[in-house]
């Protein structure tokens, strides 16, 4: 865009050049006039292919980084160019220092190539001007100045690489810190929501699954939950540690995993205790996927690979089964299912009890 926005510049130079000056009768002012008209001519051609290019290829990264090189010893050129044609009628040099002006301050050049281009633009300058400027104090101050406007120029391309490079550091620090906060924030999401040991939601996350779910259901849909309790989980504790024991916890969950159904949450409820709620499943339906749960941990052999190989654990079962129209509330729904469990183990354990829901003043304390 740079490129293009430079060709209107140089066409109104050729525009005003061709109408100040229609007739060309020779000597000084005429080879003056042709020479910034063929100069800018050149200008617009060069910065056409190069605008185009970029426009049309869509360029970046490295290639771009060349064209933007390129256009520095570019301006730079034509600076010296009309400032040497210049001499033809006036001792004014203020193209060579428009130039280094405009590279220095539109391009951001590394400073290798910048203090090349300009060394070389400098070298360029010094011997073109000699051809022209037969007076030797004008010429003096012109090299002078020629000296001068070069170093302007490096000094401000240096101070904008500096503050350039500052920028792209300071923008990968931020990139980085927002990468590492965004880690960070995942990882306290993690644990806000995931029970570390198991891997399965924590009972906050499920709560709020639950209350999610509970509020999308169509009122004539059935919902289940269930409730598993691992039996004796204690005797495990004591017999084999608490490492063996949360590596049953942990084999338990994956068993749930294996078995899930469509639509269905789970979570660690705590302790040895699990809990899952079930979308659209009828009271038989329900039974039968806690039975199959509680085949399934029934022949597990847990703690496979250790000293502890061929633990065997039991887990009883409660669920409940209601309408999402039934008005029942979250927290009693939980404490029918959680009552279904407490008849689970008062019947010997290892098994599944499956009610309808019922109004919670039915339930014994």
């Amino acid at each position: 865009m740079l490129a293009l926005g430079a060709i209107p510049v140089s066409f109104l130079h050729v525009v005003f050049f061709m109408l100040s000056h229609p007739e060309r009768t020779g000597g000084a002012e005429t080879l003056w006039s042709t020479g910034i008209i063929a100069a800018h001519l050149g200008l617009m051609a060069v910065m056409t292919v190069l605008g185009l290019t970029a426009k049309c290829t869509n360029i970046n990264g490295a290639a771009a980084r060349i064209i933007s090189t390129a256009i520095v010893p570019l301006i730079l050129a034509v600076g010296i160019a009309v400032a040497v044609i210049d001499q033809l009628v006036t001792p004014n040099i203020t193209p060579y220092l428009v130039a280094c002006t405009i590279a220095a301050v539109v391009f951001i050049t590394p400073p290798f190539l910048t203090i090349s281009a300009y060394a070389a633009a400098l070298l360029v300058f010094f011997i073109t001007l000699g051809f022209v400027q037969p007076d030797e104090a004008v010429l003096l101050s012109n090299r002078v100045n020629g000296f001068t406007f070069t170093g302007i120029g490096i000094v401000l391309s240096l101070v904008l690489w500096g503050k350039h490079t500052t920028m792209i550091d300071q923008q990968s620090q931020i990139t980085r810190q927002t990468e590492e906060l965004r880690v960070k924030n995942e990882q306290l999401e993690n644990l806000a929501s995931f029970d570390p040991l198991t891997g399965l939601y924590n009972r906050r996350k499920f709560d709020k699954l639950l209350e999610h779910q509970f509020s999308c259901c169509s009122p004539e849909e059935n919902f289940s939950l269930i409730i598993l309790d691992l039996d004796r989980f204690k005797t495990v504790n004591d017999r084999w540690g608490h490492i063996i024991g949360d590596r049953v916890l942990a084999e338990t969950a994956q068993l749930l995993r294996d078995q899930a159904a469509d639509g269905e949450i789970f979570a660690r409820w705590g302790g040895e205790e699990f809990i899952l709620a079930l979308p659209g499943f009828s009271e038989q339906e329900t039974a039968s996927y806690a039975e199959r749960l509680r085949r399934a941990i029934e022949a597990h052999s847990f703690a496979r690979g250790s000293e502890a190989s061929g633990i065997t654990v039991t887990a009883s079962f409660g669920a409940v089964v209601f309408q999402c129209c039934s008005g029942l509330t979250l927290d009693e729904i939980i404490r029918q299912a959680d009552h279904s469990l407490y008849q689970a183990k008062n019947l010997g354990r290892n098994r599944v009890v499956s009610a309808s829901a019922e109004p919670a003043s039915f339930l014994p304390n």
